[in-house]
C-alpha cells in the first residue's frame, strides 16, 4: 500500500468512528430531552394544582 492509500484508509475509519459515536450521542441526548421534560411536565401540573388551592 501506498503512503496515500493509508492515509486514506485511516481518515475514513477515523470519521467512520466519529460518525458512529456521533449517532449513539445525538439518540442519549433525544432520549435524556424526553424525560427532562416529563418530569418538568410533572412539576407544572403539581404546581398548578397547588396553585388552584391556595387561590381558588
Amino acid at each position: 500500500m501506498t503512503v496515500k492509500a493509508k492515509v486514506t484508509v485511516l481518515l475514513v475509519l477515523f470519521f467512520s468512528t466519529i460518525l458512529i459515536t456521533g449517532c449513539q450521542t445525538i439518540k442519549g441526548v433525544a432520549q435524556g430531552a424526553s424525560e427532562g421534560i416529563k418530569k418538568d411536565w410533572q412539576a407544572i401540573t403539581g404546581a398548578d394544582e397547588k396553585m388552584r388551592e391556595v387561590l381558588w
